[in-house]
């Protein structure tokens, strides 16, 4: 179990990690994970007409896909990523997801760069 203090400095190290800013992206894909108890592949997901970010207070993501990365070799597109329906859930179902004025923060701030 990771408390605040562990995740904001897991947040604040991960900022480190890489070139041409893919820390800094990073950060914004952990602390989903972290604030909003995103899996990975839904957190890869999200764009940003599923995010309602209010300059203050809780927002919400609303999450209607998944994207797990995959070899290459088994999609039909080649991509590394495949785009699939929520785990458990119907192929157009959809969660709302609240967040956090944090994460609100972070991910506006992660938009604007």
């Amino acid at each position: 179990m990771v408390n605040a203090r562990q995740a904001q400095e897991l947040l604040t190290a991960v900022t480190y990690v890489g070139r041409r800013g893919r820390g800094r992206r990073l950060m914004a894909l952990f602390a989903c994970m972290y604030y909003a108890a995103l899996r990975p592949a839904e957190a890869v997901g999200l764009r940003i007409q599923g995010c309602h970010l209010p300059a203050s207070g809780w927002g919400r993501l609303t999450v209607d896909v998944s994207r797990p990365e995959v070899n290459t070799q088994w999609t039909d597109s080649g991509d590394a990523h495949e785009e699939r329906g929520l785990k458990h859930r119907g192929r157009h179902d959809v969660r709302p997801v609240p967040i956090p004025p944090e994460l609100v923060k972070i991910l506006r701030d992660h938009i604007a760069e």
